[in-house]
């Protein structure tokens, strides 16, 4: 989607009917209309600088694309290209008197960019080759674009394709080394934002459909860069800032005036969505509140987000390595193994090679190579060349000099061991590691995963137990890291005992743990939670809220609620997973990053709730706590139930119940838009329905 001029509507393309068409959709009244009437398959649109014309490229008389005008609003067609061209991606220069389109003159032409006059004149090559989503900036001074090459000479770019690096540029026709952002992967579909201070563009960072190759047919990710359109070169050495999360496969930017439009894919769904100019991570945070925001982030895609946004904020070399040693682990357990080596390589740049920290960084390397190479196994078969190339890993894994560099050389020894199927040698690796002197914690949070792996494989459960607990009280870990282990440590302990021997190994351990630490504390709630279903809830309850209430820490309280949740879910146990959700979000403070995890936990819970007791005719149950949602939670869909289960109540007038709001909060603006409705709804006549449309429309526009 593109927008206009005047960002009061956005053009898009949808696939709803039977050919594919340009629409435009009024962003303040809403209903879209067909922009382009050509009864055929039409892309591309884009707005000239007045506003006044709309091009796009018609399918109608040419199987490969036309480039065609019209005038807006309602203006006739008319094609500036005819049979002769393959056109495509076309774009309005400045002056809005003449075109840019992406050509291909043949099958095996070159793609290449010319420039086309509305009017009168002849159009111009500049660009011969190798051209691929192209944009001018404002001022008409640069074009970029991402540069492609052919595969192979035997047939034409078009048909066999590969990304070129970097991001081509060229001032004044005149080209320029291509900028190559600090990024894996490559680079593709570019916009400039409306006052050319940046430009856009969609990095594919990760070889998402493993063929091979990160390129356009993998998911992209927003990004953005300073542009100085003044300066030669214009774009500097500040690290791109990422626009959206890697979560969803998002591309082709199109900054407007106050806010972005993206296309993403996302649950099976390909839709048209604006966000802030800056992205999701607000201008205004600095380096302390999206530290906040990672620690309270369940979600590694936006762990990822915030941390290449906190990148550029960082001045100090060591938290800046600190960093991008937590993005490389972060894309390992994402499997995204390019970023994970990018990230790596940027560590060992940054330190001495023959430093901890460096061979770290060594040994990561070999594992995310180890990884991808497992990946590419032919349905997991090994093969000769890969055999050789582990057993040539195994030895250079051998010659590590530091402490932290043998333990976690012993754990990636011990994982490759185990591919080959050397099992025996495998657990001699891992017990070669020794984590009393260890003092790195991304060194013994590996070792904690390879044992988690490995140990139950061979029935070690009581080996396992015994690591969980000493790193679980490592003094090199922060406080969410050891209770992250104490968790896993319940886990293991408990994983399919009876309810009886569970409770007894947790009160023989509980007496064990070293009093008031993590592991102790996680134990203490695994006591309340074993007697879920056996005891009276509000005996439960009680202990499990003196626990809570003697925990001050936010980390400890999120710990216990989310345990407490997840076994009253699993167990049945409605009331109490209600308790304690609504106790943890009265103590979770407005504006602190925790608060939207805290409102989304107790609006799921309450929102179930309440639309089961509608379900079964408790009205006025549903009401409470569809209210209960409005009073902690900006919630639309809460609001809106509570006015219907209100409205079924017969308790008159709705707007009594939001006198709490100021005349012009968005929430008493959405309720007298949801009671418009009705009326529209209900209007019998086309005047009373036009006049409730217009009041409808006018009171949402304010929403």
């Amino acid at each position: 989607g593109v927008p206009s001029p005047d960002g009061r509507s956005v053009y898009y393309v949808t696939d709803r009917g039977v050919t594919t068409e340009v629409m435009r959709l009024d962003l303040e009244r809403g209903g879209p209309r067909l922009a382009a009437e050509v009864d055929a398959d039409a892309t591309s649109p884009r707005v000239s600088p007045d506003g006044k014309l709309l091009v796009f490229v018609s399918f109608r008389e040419d199987s490969t694309g036309d480039v065609c005008t019209r005038a807006l609003p309602d203006g006739e067609v008319r094609c500036l290209t005819d049979q002769s061209t393959a056109d495509s991606q076309p774009f309005f220069f400045p002056d809005g008197r003449s075109v840019g389109v992406v050509q291909r003159q043949g099958i095996h032409g070159e793609l290449a960019l010319r420039r086309i006059p509305i009017g009168e004149g002849r159009a111009e090559t500049l660009v011969p080759k190798g051209v691929s989503a192209p944009a001018v900036s404002p001022d008409g001074v640069w074009l970029a674009w991402a540069p492609v090459e052919r595969q192979t000479e035997r047939v034409g770019v078009a048909f066999a394709m590969r990304a070129g690096r970097g991001i081509a540029l060229a001032r004044h026709n005149d080209p320029r080394p291509p900028w190559v952002p600090d990024l894996p992967g490559a680079s593709g579909s570019l916009a400039f934002s409306v006052d050319g201070r940046w430009l856009y563009f969609v990095q594919y960072l990760n070889d998402t459909n493993r063929d091979g190759v990160s390129d356009g047919d993998d998911n992209g990710v927003v990004f953005r860069v300073p542009f100085d359109s003044s300066k030669d070169p214009p774009i500097g050495t500040t690290m791109p800032e990422q626009v959206t999360s890697a979560a969803w496969n998002c591309r082709y930017p199109a900054p407007g005036k106050d806010r972005l439009f993206v296309t993403c894919s996302h649950e099976g769904a390909l839709d048209v969505y604006y966000l802030p100019l800056e992205g999701a991570v607000p201008a205004t945070w600095g380096q302390a509140r999206i530290a906040e925001e990672v620690e309270a982030s369940r979600d590694h895609y936006e762990r990822l987000l915030l941390l290449g946004r906190a990148l550029p904020l960082l001045t100090d070399p060591a938290a800046r390595v600190e960093t991008l040693r937590r993005m490389a682990m972060l894309h390992i357990e994402l499997a995204e193994f390019e970023s994970a080596a990018f990230y790596a390589r940027a560590v060992l740049s940054a330190v001495s090679p023959t430093t901890p920290v460096g061979e770290w960084a060594r040994v990561t390397l070999e594992l995310v190579a180890h990884r991808s190479a497992e990946v590419r196994l032919v349905q997991g078969q090994l093969s000769e060349t890969f055999i050789q190339s582990e057993r040539e890993r195994l030895e250079r894994l051998r010659s590590l000099e530091t402490p932290e560099g043998r333990v976690l050389g012993a754990m990636v020894r011990s994982e490759i061991l185990d591919i080959l199927g050397e099992e025996g040698a495998a657990l001699a690796a891992f017990r070669e590691a020794s984590v009393a002197d260890c003092r790195d914690p991304f060194v013994l949070l590996s070792v904690a995963e390879r044992a988690m792996r490995l140990l139950p494989q061979h029935g070690l459960k009581a080996e396992l137990l015994a690591l969980l607990s000493r790193l679980a009280s490592h003094e090199a870990l922060s406080r969410s890291e050891r209770l992250r282990l104490a968790d896993d440590f319940a886990r293991v302990l408990t994983r399919g005992q009876k309810r009886a021997d569970a409770m007894r190994l947790v009160a023989e351990w509980s007496r064990a743990v070293p009093e008031g630490s993590e592991l102790a504390f996680r134990l203490a709630v695994e006591q309340h939670l074993l007697q879920v279903g056996s005891r009276p809830d509000d005996e439960v309850r009680r202990e499990l809220f003196e626990t809570y209430k003697a925990a001050r820490d936010l980390e400890l309280r999120r710990l216990l609620v989310a345990r407490t949740v997840t076994r009253a879910a699993l167990t049945g146990h409605e009331g109490l997973a209600y308790e304690f959700a609504n106790s943890y979000v009265s103590f979770v403070k407005r504006g602190q990053a925790e608060r939207s995890r805290a409102e989304g936990l107790y609006r799921a819970i309450l929102m179930d709730r309440a639309y089961d007791a509608l379900v079964e005719g408790r009205v006025g149950d549903a009401r409470a706590d569809f209210f209960g949602v409005t009073l902690q939670v900006d919630d639309l869909e809460a609001h809106g139930a509570f006015i219907v289960a209100w409205a079924r109540e017969g308790k008159g007038d709705v707007r009594e119940a939001y006198k709490r709001y100021p005349d012009d909060s968005p929430i008493k603006a959405f309720v007298d838009a949801w009671l418009l409705g009705r009326e529209v709804a209900a209007a019998r006549d086309v005047k009373t329905l036009d006049d409730a449309s217009e009041r409808l429309l006018s009171r949402l526009a304010t929403v």
